[in-house]
């Protein structure tokens, strides 16, 4: 399929046999193969596609004429155009196969991975801090990221403890039947709840006596300082100012009410104090009782018995009155201190109840 044409020449050159293809005026391989008979040798065409030979015969090997051939590359070109597409198309399969395979194992190795991680992701931003970060336990840089989202998720987790703790708190300091406030380290006012301001419109009048221009609407930023209950505590007031101390009280006069204000100090994770929280109590009524109380205590006679008869209880004038110890008229009878015959003062008791 490579040969082209062929024709057969003698010594004096003239055609004596050609291939279909060629003829015998083909001047190019007639004289192709003169030059072979000229130089008794092969020789070819520059091309290098024609080839003449001389034709030798006989014992003396004499040369008897000469054959020219003309031979084309396309049946080679054409194998190896097929070869080439062969070879292209068994590289293409190849690269589509490592391609796939490639994919395939970054898909397994990388890219799922990452979605798991993805998804680990996605549930923080829901706020869902409730399972462990999967594949800590690779030793790649995807168990690096992994290990370091298990610690964001823990921390996460803690702080979302801690906010819930926190709003769980300040609702109940906000719904508080108390008056409260929180103070800085400065003992400054940084949050209030309605109970205080309504206990502070009460009082205002009183208040802006020891805090001019006082607002009972306008309390935050307001420095405990500021009402002056150096005046009348000051080792409360020393207290106050000690914010290592974790609690601390004290009863103030505002105008014709008394207040008692008490103080828990809070304090952070390393137990350092960062502020107070105060409670406001109008003691008035409490005070005035109390203060009966001990006028009673101090200016009238008074004792407690049992239902037998036996003294329970009493206080300084009676015992005085009856020359009498508390240890010694325990468990004895009114008649037996008075020394009634008969026991008439039992009976009496026993009337009045």
């Amino acid at each position: 399929g490579s040969a082209a044409l062929a024709i057969a020449v003698t010594p004096d050159g003239a055609p004596v046999g050609y291939s279909d293809q060629a003829t015998a005026t083909d001047p190019a391989m007639a004289e192709l193969a003169r030059r072979a008979l000229d130089e008794n040798r092969l020789v070819t065409a520059e091309d290098g596609f024609a080839a003449a030979v001389p034709v030798l015969f006989g014992e003396n090997a004499d040369v008897v004429g000469a054959v020219a051939t003309r031979w084309t590359p396309e049946p080679l070109v054409q194998r190896l155009r097929e070869q080439e597409f062969k070879a292209i198309t068994i590289s293409a399969a190849a690269f589509l196969a490592a391609v796939l395979a490639f994919m395939f194992f970054v898909s397994r190795v990388v890219t799922r991975p990452l979605g798991r991680i993805r998804s680990v992701i996605r549930s923080f931003a829901d706020r869902d801090y409730s399972g462990p970060v999967p594949m800590q336990d690779r030793g790649d840089e995807l168990g690096a990221i992994a290990a370091s989202l298990e610690e964001l998720r823990d921390t996460l987790a803690r702080a979302q403890a801690a906010e819930l703790d926190s709003t769980c708190k300040s609702a109940a300091f906000m719904g508080s039947s108390v008056a409260m406030v929180l103070v800085d380290r400065d003992m400054a006012v940084t949050h209030f709840n309605p109970r205080m301001v309504e206990l502070f419109r009460a009082h205002a009048a009183g208040l802006r006596a020891r805090v001019p221009g006082f607002d009972p609407d306008n309390i935050l930023g307001l420095k405990v300082s500021q009402f002056q209950i150096e005046r009348e505590q000051a080792p409360a007031s020393g207290e106050m100012h000690n914010p290592g101390l974790a609690t601390f009280s004290t009863v103030i006069t505002v105008g014709e009410a008394r207040l008692s204000v008490s103080a828990s100090a809070i304090r952070d994770s390393q137990g350092e104090a960062i502020g107070h929280v105060m409670e406001w109590v109008d003691v008035t009524q409490s005070w005035l009782n109390s203060a009966v109380i001990q006028a009673i205590e101090a200016n009238q006679i008074k004792a407690e018995f049992a239902v037998d008869g036996t003294l329970l209880a009493a206080n300084t004038p009676f015992l005085t009155i009856m020359g009498q110890t508390l240890e010694g008229a325990r468990r004895k009878t009114l008649a037996e201190m008075l020394g009634i015959p008969g026991g008439d003062a039992s009976a009496i008791l026993r009337r009045i109840v």
